[in-house]
């Protein structure tokens, strides 16, 4: 489903448990083996083209990144066991991913409605944690972004068309009042250097932009 982020918690799942897999078999080759294992992996990676804008190369890394240490995670808690039922069960959200105790414990998003609309909605669905931070980091320095999306508790978006124009209104909740302060003060700065944006509530958040 390209509206919600269950495509790529999956591919984190099985780019972690692969990758398991390809370490395992690599640390068994011989060094001149690795050497040639270890420079393909390089040259690879280096065929990325260069001009991607920053939020497609971090969808891109995202489950190499993240998926091995969510994999790792389960492995160190549950087995191969755990892993597997991953498979049956995989996780839903990035946040399940960035925080496995969380995919553990079944921790998914909390409740929350869709934002109304200013006309017939044409798309609708989820940012994620991870689509927040990297929403937040066009304009806040990384770090803080990524602060701010951390305990992330739910946001749900609707667009429309308005004439020529295509708005969007996302809502967003937290999963305790300090991270929903955190997450107003960094939306407060994001919508003063972001044309067009709009911030109302104190938590759950309704954010607004036409471009």
């Amino acid at each position: 489903n390209p509206d919600d982020e269950s495509g790529v918690a999956w591919d984190s799942l099985v780019e972690g448990t692969a990758s398991r897999i390809e370490a395992r078999f690599v640390a068994a080759l011989p060094d001149k083996d690795k050497q040639s294992v270890q420079a393909e992996q390089q040259r690879l990676a280096g065929q990325l083209p260069k001009d991607l804008p920053d939020y497609v190369l971090v969808q891109y890394a995202f489950p190499f990144g993240s998926g091995p240490r969510f994999a790792d995670f389960l492995m160190s808690n549950g087995g191969a066991s755990r892993v597997n039922g991953a498979f049956q069960a995989p996780p839903r959200t990035t946040e399940q991913v960035i925080h496995p105790d969380k995919f553990l414990a079944g921790e998914g998003p909390k409740p929350l409605a869709d934002p109304a609309a200013d006309g017939p909605v044409v798309r609708s669905g989820s940012l994620g944690q991870l689509m927040l931070s990297l929403m937040l980091a066009q304009v806040l320095d990384p770090g803080d972004a990524e602060s701010a999306a951390d305990a992330w508790g739910a946001d749900r978006y609707v667009a429309w068309q308005n004439g020529g124009q295509t708005c969007v209104r996302l809502a967003i909740t937290m999963d305790t009042p300090e991270k929903a302060a955190e997450m107003g003060a960094a939306l407060a700065d994001w919508a003063q250097n972001t044309p067009g944006a709009t911030v109302s509530g104190q938590g759950p958040f309704t954010i607004t932009r036409c471009a």
